[in-house]
């Protein structure tokens, strides 16, 4: 077991668990868990490989960059748009 996977909380390794399972999350668990594993101390490099490791497995990659995944985890790191730093929901 990877050493970030101890640090999430019930609720994160739920959403990571769903995650695993249909290798897609919906737009608040994505939000929670990106915060949770940048919580965790993953930088939004590893969590974008983490997501698209997964999303490409049931989406084109079209479809992936469509759907703009990288700005979503960018902006939660204060590297795009409004540029506040989000801390994960408590």
């Amino acid at each position: 077991m990877q050493a970030w996977k101890t640090d999430l909380p019930l609720c994160g390794v739920a959403i990571h668990h769903q995650l695993l399972a249909r290798n897609h999350l919906k737009y608040f668990d994505r939000i929670q868990h990106a915060l949770l594993l940048k919580g965790a101390g993953l930088s939004w490099e590893d969590i974008l490989q983490l997501y698209s490791k997964h999303f490409l497995r049931v989406m084109t990659s079209d479809q992936y960059r469509k759907k703009r995944y990288e700005y979503e985890i960018r902006h939660l790191f204060a590297l795009e748009g409004s540029r506040i730093d989000r801390e994960p929901f408590t």
